[in-house]
């Protein structure tokens, strides 16, 4: 008997134990997730084998498998509105006890203690829109073939409500509501009569507890504010009686009852009186006192030297929840179990193109912040506005876009970060939202503001994504001929030659250059300068240079001019976060993106005092338990500054609806990965938003919809690691002894193309993906810039890795570095680039190392290890330098050129050529060290042997995850498999795990176990 037979059988047999007709509860819109999956990231899609559809797709053949053998293992059901159900077919193999739960009340409650599989199993009928089958026996891997859950015939809503429709009309009238003030969990009955006119097909209807005011003006702009439904249908005299258990989340204060009908047939919404059944009052005395008003509020440090928001003088985590959209109050409610106490939302509509455009803007938050303050009024608020302009902006100021420089609109089609108009409408409409927010009774409890601006990604200046389908590098676009873009230009060509027209074309070697008419053309800002050169030429390429120093400055010059207004207007009470400083990002860009779209003028935004927060999104090929733990932005000199840097910590969780960028495949895995990125964030002194980006449409329902942070196996190992964190009171102490040191003005001397080699050898492979973070030590990403900062730590290994031009004044930071020890790392043409010209003479003085530059041009080298060098023991033999990015070698060929050799019987050779010459070694200046290398590539057993060369501590010998400091270390490892890891430490300490308390070791090596996957937080109690 195939499966169809199979469920019409049982739905026969059900429907005669029952008296009455059946649904399969499975074969209406339903929405599945679970406890966890097996399938791959990478290749995974809603029908890919084991994934929680195969439970209902009609084929015993397929079937759902957790990841991993750990339980407890659970399926949910969920559906857009109660369903009631009477029984349940199960299908399954290796399952020795099931049992099935429905949620009520804010907890999971018995339906049937135990199941009997590939039968019938009849049970008192019972309500709830979430149902969960829990196996919590097994023999093996657990295997549900197929499942039914059966209820009586009931109506059930469509999983698209459709726009409204002026045909058809229902009129609703004697409508009986109580007047009492109800409580949570208190059953309300609500009964009315409603009459179809003439020509109105068949109909059922949906009654929501919602917010009628919100509804005005957000309902059909995507809002989610709907919380709970409940569907009928009129008897025959029309009359229709709701029995509703307000659930634990219904908000404090009047709650309005909505009602919509909607058609059998069509699926049309047919207008009801004006959807209003009444309104009802709910005490909630449960709930806590609203937060004192924030008078004054700053980034800062707790009393352990811990980042993070310090309002009215109390600190508070630099961790908070966010949300895309507008979160249900059942949402709002979950969420705030992570015991987090800031909540940040984040408008998306872009700046406003009139005044109503602006009141939706400004009514949109006080919506939002109005029903938090209902549900949990011990929040404070950040508010996030997007002022991208949008289509409709663009369309009302079209001479506001990037031009490129024979006066075209850019192709993508964005505006431009010159224009005036553009500025000055987002600085008044920053002005009226902060002003507008300070004058409502919850002004004082919104303690910042992110406002977001950018035309490509997270924060860049954009305009250059057409760059990837180019055939031709004369193609490229680069640089924005706005007249707003080119009179910002010419002013700081003023400022740098002090406005002296003779010292500009002097520069430029152009005796017809003028402050007033100055460009470069766009020929100019692509050319390749010297043929098959990594460099441009310092000299005659003035121009160039000039400009690409100039270029970030247009968005980080806009983010300065709002970050001023909002303080301001704020009197300085607000915080402000920004979208800026993804360096290490941008730096892997194979080709004009590299420029186009940077920030390379990070340096100057870290000095400026009005922005307090920098965000950027946290890479999403690093979302797996296993993958490497980094962020974009060099936060070593964040905190150098005393900023606060955040990462956007969108994971896909166990909740998600969405399977895209890296959905986490087991409530252990979520756990593994919310421990390790947390733990890494507190010990490099930063923090995380947690964010929830599920599509919040209440007409849809689908798997976008679902939330990511609302699941207790969610939300609970989020409030448990932060909380343990917290915990830590030992001031915190840097044991970081790698600095890895990033040059932001290396990149405007470089070619764009031919440079592809180094940074995706060396910042993309080596320093985010496959070195660094598994080195067995914590480093410290810093910008060049920072390196004459009197408090910068002290360390025994600087990883160079675009050391190309130095300003005079980072040439002297690095020559004060040369002590006690030190070694000095240099990958390619250190300090080669000046700006009086290429120079081995200037590469000599700041490296040591007497370079050459080997005669062929373009050649693809192999550095072939030296025997009996500290530096290549164990090493293959080999190490290939053949790398680029994307396939695009006809941009970026992965020969390097010019490429240098060394000359000095000085060095100690620890790799050569093919030739013989020697293209990786070590010079020892007594007290420090300096080590070269030619190639643009870098293993990790070779960093690893450099590492233990510079006397740098490895926690552990095997690649692993971990950061450390003097407080905790952070261990992580992925599903490779259980393990057991040997940890040495710098010196002797008291070693316990941090969640639970219990000791592991004492003294200076120990065993841990890492379970697959696993995060292991261990406190650290170093004995003086």
């Amino acid at each position: 008997m195939n499966r169809k037979q199979l469920s019409l059988f049982v739905g026969l047999v059900v429907s005669a134990a029952l008296g009455g007709q059946v649904i399969d509860l499975m074969k209406v819109p339903v929405l599945l997730r679970g406890s966890s999956f097996k399938a791959s990231y990478h290749h995974i899609n809603t029908t890919a084998e084991h994934y929680y559809s195969a439970i209902n797709d009609g084929d015993r053949a397929s079937w759902w498998e957790p990841m991993e053998m750990r339980g407890p293992h659970f399926i949910e059901m969920l559906w857009n509105q109660p369903v009631r159900a009477s029984s349940i077919h199960l299908t399954a193999a290796d399952v020795s006890r099931a049992r099935l739960m429905k949620w009520c009340g804010g907890e999971w409650k018995m339906v049937v203690p135990a199941l009997d599989l590939n039968a019938d199993v009849h049970f008192p009928e019972a309500e709830s829109e979430r149902w969960r089958l829990e196996v919590v026996g097994e023999s093996a891997a657990p295997k549900i073939h197929e499942m039914s859950l059966f209820g009586p015939d009931q109506y059930i809503l469509p999983p698209e409500i459709p726009a409204p429709v002026g045909v058809g009309r229902v009129t609703l009238s004697d409508a009986v509501l109580p007047t009492a003030t109800f409580h949570p969990g208190d059953i309300v009955e609500i009964a009315f009569h409603v009459q179809a006119h003439e020509g109105t097909e068949p109909y059922g209807l949906m009654i929501e507890l919602s917010d009628r005011a919100a509804l005005q003006e957000m309902r059909d702009g995507g809002s989610d504010y709907c919380s709970g439904r409940w569907a009928a249908k009129p008897d025959a005299e029309g009359k229709v009686t709701i029995r509703m258990e307000l659930p634990p989340w219904t908000p404090h204060g009047r709650n309005d009852i909505l009602v919509t009908a909607l058609a059998d047939a069509s699926g049309r919404r047919i207008k009801v009186n004006d959807n209003l059944l009444g309104s009802i009052d709910v005490s909630r005395p449960d709930l806590p006192p609203m937060l004192e008003p924030a008078r004054e509020v700053s980034v800062g440090t707790n009393a352990a030297g811990q980042r993070g928001f310090v309002v009215n003088g109390k600190w508070h985590p630099a961790f908070f929840n966010r949300f895309y959209g507008h979160p249900t109050p059942e949402r709002l409610a979950a969420t705030a179990q992570t015991g987090l106490k800031i909540l940040y939302w984040q408008n998306r509509d872009g700046i406003p193109i009139d005044e109503a455009d602006l009141q939706r803007r400004l009514d949109w938050f006080d919506q939002r912040i109005r029903m938090a303050l209902r549900i949990c009024p011990q929040n404070y608020f950040i508010l996030s506005q997007v002022i991208k302009a949008g289509e409709k902006w663009l369309a009302k100021h079209p001479q506001e876009m990037m031009l490129l420089d024979n006066g075209e609109v850019n192709p993508r089609k964005l505006v431009s970060f010159g224009s005036d108009t553009y500025l000055a409408e987002s600085e008044a409409f920053v002005v009226r939202l902060v002003d507008f927010i300070s004058r409502q009774p919850y002004g004082d409890r919104v303690i910042g503001y992110h406002l977001w601006t950018c035309t490509q990604n997270d924060g860049f200046v954009g305009g250059a994504q057409p760059n990837s389908k180019m055939s031709d590098r004369k193609d490229f676009i680069l640089g924005d001929y706005h007249p707003g873009a080119l009179r910002r230009f010419r002013e700081f060509l003023k400022r740098k030659y002090h406005g002296d027209v003779a010292e500009l074309r002097q520069a430029w070697h152009d005796e017809t250059a003028d402050f007033d008419q100055a460009r470069v053309p766009r020929a100019v800002l692509v050319q390749e300068d010297m043929p098959c050169s990594a460099f441009r030429d310092p000299v005659r390429a003035r121009s160039a240079i000039d400009y690409l120093e100039f270029f970030p400055s247009l968005i980080g010059n806009y983010n300065s001019h709002i970050a001023a207004a909002i303080k301001r207007e704020s009197k300085g009470r607000a915080l402000v976060l920004i979208h800026s400083g993804a360096v290490k990002g941008y730096m892997g860009y194979a080709w004009a993106q590299q420029l186009q779209s940077n920030n390379n003028d990070l340096a100057t935004l870290l000095e400026d005092p009005n922005i307090d927060v920098f965000v950027q999104a946290q890479p999403y090929d690093t979302r797996e338990a296993g993958n490497a733990m980094h962020v974009y932005q060099p936060s070593k000199s964040l905190d150098l500054h005393g900023k606060l840097y955040l990462f956007d910590h969108d994971h896909r969780t166990l909740g998600a609806g969405t399977l895209k960028y890296g959905r986490h495949r087991s409530q252990y895995e979520g756990a593994s990965v919310f421990a390790r990125d947390y733990g890494h964030q507190w010990i490099d002194n930063a923090g995380a938003w947690i964010s929830d980006m599920s599509l919040s449409r209440w007409w849809s329902f689908n798997e976008y919809r679902l939330p990511w942070y609302t699941m207790p196996e969610v939300v609970n190992p989020i409030r448990h690691t932060l909380a343990v964190l917290e915990k830590l009171q030992t001031p915190r102490q840097s044991k970081t002894e790698v600095a890895v040191v990033l040059s932001l003005n290396s990149p405007r001397y470089e070619d764009a193309c031919r440079m592809v080699p180094l940074y995706k050898g060396l910042v993309n492979d080596l320093l985010l993906q496959d070195g660094l973070p598994y080195l067995g030590a914590p480093h410290d990403v810093i910008l060049s810039s920072d390196l004459g900062r009197a408090d910068l730590p002290e360390y025994k290994l600087y990883l160079f890795l675009n050391p190309t031009y130095f300003t005079s004044g980072e040439r002297a930071a690095i020559n004060r570095l040369k002590r006690d020890g030190k070694v000095l790392a240099w990958f390619y043409a250190p300090g080669y680039v000046t700006d009086d010209g290429c120079s081995l003479e200037a590469a000599r003085e700041i490296s040591g190392f007497n370079l050459k530059v080997k005669d062929k041009v373009c050649e693809t080298p192999e550095l072939i290890f030296q025997a009996n060098s500290p530096l290549s023991k164990g090493l293959e033999s080999k190490l290939l330098t053949t790398v680029t990015w994307f396939g695009l070698s006809k941009f970026s060929p992965v020969a390097m050129s010019p490429l240098f050799y060394v000359d000095d019987p000085a060095v100690a050779p620890a790799g050569r050529y093919a030739d013989g010459t020697v293209a990786y070694g070590v010079k020892d200046f007594g007290n420090w060290k300096s080590v070269w290398c030619g190639v643009p590539n870098f293993s990790l057993p070779a960093l690893v042997n450099l590492a233990r060369f510079a006397g740098v501590h490895l926690y552990a010998e095997a690649p692993v995850v971990l950061n450390a400091d003097n407080r905790m270390m952070m261990i992580h490892n992925g599903y490779e498999g259980a393990r057991d890891l040997a940890i040495t430490l710098p010196s002797a300490a008291r070693v316990s795990d941090l969640k639970t308390g219990a000791a592991v070791a004492e003294g200076t090596s120990f065993t841990v176990h890492l379970d697959s996957p696993e995060t292991r937080l261990l406190k650290l109690e170093y004995v003086k």
